[in-house]
């Protein structure tokens, strides 16, 4: 007996999700990079998450594939004799697969929901390192993290809510979880665009940033899209399905895109595990310092060598200086004059 369409496209997507979290996690873990912290070949808060979002995505891939085998046509009519007859079963029998069918739907919407939202504080764990050590990136991280999760409470009472008793089509959840869906995705693209504005890189890196910060706008594309496109068909589940695990397949590319960028970077240059052997002295370099009359003039203070940095910015009285090993996980060190400038006013006090 031959799997309904949707079961294939949906068992296809989850396995191309899968292979590419387990594809990133045991990469870091089998192959940790043991010369600098700042390397992305090590374990960080947003692979937890990643390896987190397997659940729900399991969750969701076998409910699915009951639901649309149990009850191909996705019916919620009375079973009649003749097809009953038709498929060999007895009414009782082929009434209780759609019941069951129907019911999974429920798991299926919820665990559709938290993996989507897991790969979105995966995401916003990632950007955390980069914008946290801001005086606005801390506050702006805060209540992104706290919107994302009562935004996934919001839309769990919603689908829960509506049963009473008769949910299957699920209109409240499709509209509610498409609305937080989008908001929250946009505000994720805007998050590192502040940053762009400091760092001091050639205008093809900084495209090719741009490019990487904003493929997150194809996730919003096909939720706008899909809302009508699924109200013309009647809410119908099978379109329901195939549109969630579409948006479900390029959220995951979208939220691995740094990785594996970083990652086909890395292989194409061996992995410059060279630049963590010079002393640091040698590997930091600053921007040329105004002349001591000028700095004077200016009440800058000269610098002696810094302390060692306890986060992803090198911090200094007049500048915050990055080494380019700091952004290891978005660009590989290429050239030493790359590097990121934040004025004083906006580092944390």
């Amino acid at each position: 007996m031959s799997l309904p369409s949707n079961v294939r496209f949906e068992a296809a997507s989850g396995i191309v999700c899968a292979c590419l979290i387990l594809v990133r996690c045991a990469y870091r873990l089998l192959f940790p990079c043991r010369f600098h912290k700042s390397c992305h070949r090590q374990w960080r808060p947003e692979d937890a998450y990643m390896t987190f979002a397997l659940i729900p995505l399991a969750v969701r891939t076998v409910s699915i594939a009951l639901c649309f085998t149990l009850n191909p046509p996705q019916s919620s009519a009375p079973v009649t004799a003749e097809e009953a007859a038709a498929l060999g079963r007895s009414v009782d029998q082929l009434t209780h697969d759609r019941i069951v069918a129907r019911k999974l739907l429920i798991p299926s919407r919820l665990s559709y929901a938290l993996f989507l939202w897991t790969l979105k504080l995966s995401l916003l764990a990632f950007y955390s390192r980069f914008v946290g050590h801001l005086d606005w990136g801390r506050a702006t991280i805060r209540t992104l993290w706290w919107t994302i999760v009562l935004s996934y409470i919001v839309v769990m009472l919603a689908t829960l809510l509506e049963c009473r008793p008769k949910c299957s089509k699920g209109l409240i959840n499709l509209l509610t979880m498409a609305s937080f869906n989008m908001v929250t995705d946009i505000a994720l693209i805007i998050l590192p665009f502040p940053m762009l504005r400091h760092i001091r890189l050639t205008l093809l890196k900084k495209i090719q940033l741009i490019v990487l910060f904003g493929v997150g706008a194809v996730v919003v594309v096909i939720t706008i899209t899909r809302i009508p496109l699924t109200l013309i068909q009647s809410v119908s589940q099978s379109a329901r399905t195939m549109w969630a695990s579409t948006e479900m397949l390029c959220a995951c590319f979208v939220t691995n895109a740094a990785f594996y960028y970083k990652t086909l970077r890395d292989l194409r240059h061996h992995h410059q595990d060279q630049n963590a052997n010079r002393p640091r002295a040698e590997r930091l370099r600053l921007q040329s310092l105004p002349s001591s009359a000028a700095a004077a003039a200016a009440g800058a203070v000269s610098l002696t060598a810094p302390e060692p940095a306890k986060s992803p910015l090198h911090i200094f009285e007049d500048r915050v200086v990055g080494n380019k090993d700091d952004i290891d996980d978005i660009e590989a060190p290429a050239h030493p004059d790359d590097r990121f400038v934040f004025p004083k006013a906006a580092r944390k006090p």
